[in-house]
């Protein structure tokens, strides 16, 4: 929420804790900080209309994976990403 609404930021917080296996907000944590790490990379690497459905196939597979991804990992998608273009 970018500081306007502290209720608004608690309350997606723990919908998107409800959302993860066992309530574990550190797959949450891990996975963002792999979206972080990953984003240069990304940009470098697919045109910009293309980002935004990438990054949330990242977020996606790490939520079900339960981790962050491993470069291997990543590189595959983006492979896979570029034969979509």
């Amino acid at each position: 929420t970018g500081g306007a609404s502290p209720a608004a930021a608690r309350y997606m917080k723990e919908r998107l804790e409800e959302l993860l296996p066992d309530g574990d907000s550190g797959v949450m944590e891990n996975a963002l900080a792999f979206l972080d790490r990953s984003r240069e990379t990304v940009k470098a690497r697919l045109p910009e209309k293309r980002r935004g459905v990438f990054f949330r196939a990242l977020l996606d597979r790490c939520l079900e994976e339960g981790r962050a991804l491993s470069e291997t990992e990543l590189e595959q998608m983006l492979e896979e990403a570029a034969k979509d273009e």
